[in-house]
């Protein structure tokens, strides 16, 4: 995001680019793309009737197989 720092106001349109950008990609060699399988997680949360954040955990469950995307991480990143 430019050196932008990721926050609740910035991380909607930064995950949605990451999507838009990368969804396409195979997963892990399957018949799928990563945004079909991600977005598979999240359906079937929502048809089991799971709360809004378990949908949204299914949702992103394998966004870290974009690590790179988010920069260097460091323990100091972390705030207390």
């Amino acid at each position: 995001m430019n050196g932008q720092a990721l926050n609740s106001g910035n991380i909607v349109e930064f995950i949605a680019d990451i999507f838009e950008r990368r969804g396409a990609e195979s997963y892990l060699g399957e018949p799928v793309t990563m945004s079909e399988h991600m977005l598979q997680g999240a359906w079937l949360a929502e048809q089991d009737g799971a709360p809004d954040e378990l949908v949204a955990a299914a949702l992103l469950h394998d966004i870290g197989h974009y690590t790179g995307e988010f920069g260097t991480y460091s323990p100091d990143d972390v705030e207390d």
